[in-house]
């Protein structure tokens, strides 16, 4: 009559007392039925765990589990698979109190003991999952590591996997695996749907790749991600700068001054999209492949007859310059005094040339005479443009610009102008003596 009082009670949702008269069945001398012990545990549980008495409720539960072999036959009983999702529910009910108390560290032992309870239940999925996301937010990131990976093992194929891999790239950067974090982000980039995350996943790869000290697979991301995401243009132009500074590691020069090069052009065709940056990139790309025409350039020596070698060192001042003057295009500070440095000295490299060019042979002394104050008034005004061009430069000074380039253009003018840029400094020493 107890027992089924207890069920009637249940059914009517009076839980204090079905769990009251379900204690009085359990606690009947001598002991009662087991089929009467049986759904008195059941309704023990229920009531328990409808009063927030979850600890109890999974006790009543597992008493439930033990014996259900013996009457899981019996009209109404619940199959395993009910009852171990109530023993799961009542544990993470347990979880659910402890983060209400704050109690964090309690509460993440009772979700992982869902998972090796009641394996296979969904409450034991959610469980798993949840108290890696508490894990990351006290920042254990060995044991977020393990339990993540432990529910990917586990449920490949879960919903909730799919969410892993960010994760994932979290954990492993705050422990310095960037090797395994790059790994996370391919897998975003290769099975996301999102157009924005697989381009935000590509570039954040080649920098972890990169920083992970795997080259080839930085070069690879870094490549696709330039070809392949034309805009946003200030990320694209920093995977073009990654690929020249690889190229550069790697020694492959061609490929280096392709990257370089396309630098450029991207930055030409931005139009609006242009930033400071992009153009400060494309000038240092200009400044670096202008270098080999300005050493063409010196490189030409001046042989007789002059008439025809002067065109040959002409024709390549003109290419130098040029080189020069679409640096200045670009109006960075950095580049321009360089620039201006480099137009300066092949004016005076060509004076110099010319005054050390080769002699005709045969000439007597008067002819020689007159051949050299020829070359003077050729020589003369390149080493004027000189000047003036380093005194260009030297002014920036006083604009506040006073890096290596300006400095050696004041070198320069210490040997060309001596008596106006090589003075000593005189000091005036001051006597305090009383006379």
């Amino acid at each position: 009559m107890l027992a089924d009082a207890g069920s009637e009670l249940l059914q009517q949702n009076r839980f204090p007392e079905a769990k009251i008269v379900a204690e009085r069945v359990l606690s009947w001398q001598p002991a009662a039925d087991g089929k009467l012990q049986f759904s008195s545990w059941l309704i023990l549980g229920h009531s328990r765990y409808e009063l927030k008495e979850f600890a109890a409720a999974e006790q009543a539960y597992l008493q439930v589990q033990r014996m259900l072999p013996a009457y899981g036959q019996l009209p109404g009983a619940p199959t395993a698979q009910q009852v171990n999702e109530r023993v799961a529910a009542s544990i993470y009910k347990q979880a659910e109190l402890g983060l209400e108390q704050g109690n964090k560290d309690e509460a993440i032992a009772q979700l992982l003991r869902v998972a090796e309870t009641s394996p296979g239940t969904e409450i034991a999925v959610k469980a798993q999952f949840d108290a890696g996301v508490y894990l990351l937010e006290q920042e254990k990131w060995a044991q977020a590591e393990n339990v993540y990976l432990s529910f990917r093992k586990k449920y490949p194929q879960h919903e909730l996997a799919a969410t892993i891999p960010a994760k994932m790239v979290l954990i492993y950067q705050n422990q310095s695996k960037w090797q395994l974090a790059a790994d996370e982000l391919s897998i975003m980039e290769r099975t996301s749907n999102d157009p924005e995350v697989k381009r935000q996943s590509l570039f954040m790869g080649a920098e972890l790749y990169e920083k992970s000290g795997n080259r080839a697979l930085s070069i690879e991301k870094y490549s696709r991600y330039a070809k392949e995401y034309s805009r946003p243009l200030p990320e694209n132009m920093e995977a073009q700068h990654k690929l020249t500074e690889l190229y550069k590691q790697t020694g492959e020069r061609d490929k280096r001054l392709y990257w370089l090069q396309n630098i450029i052009t991207s930055h030409q065709r931005a139009g609006s999209a242009k930033t400071d940056r992009s153009t400060w990139l494309a000038a240092s790309a200009q400044s670096e492949l202008s270098q080999p025409s300005v050493d063409e350039f010196k490189n030409i020596q001046l042989t007789a007859p002059l008439k025809n070698s002067l065109p040959r060192k002409r024709a390549a001042l003109e290419k130098a310059l040029k080189s020069q003057e679409q640096i200045l295009s670009y109006g960075v500070a950095e580049f321009t005094t360089k620039a201006n440095y480099n137009i300066g000295e092949i004016y005076a490299q060509l004076s110099r040339d010319l005054m050390s060019s080769q002699r005709p042979k045969n000439l007597d002394e008067l002819a020689l005479e007159e051949y050299n104050s020829l070359l003077e008034e050729q020589a003369y005004p390149f080493e004027e443009k000189a000047i003036e061009i380093h005194e260009a430069n030297i002014k920036r000074s006083w604009e506040g610009t006073y890096d290596d380039w300006v400095k050696q253009s004041f070198a320069v003018l210490a040997k060309l102008l001596p008596a106006r840029y090589n003075k000593n400094e005189t000091r005036v020493e001051v006597s305090d003596a009383i006379h």
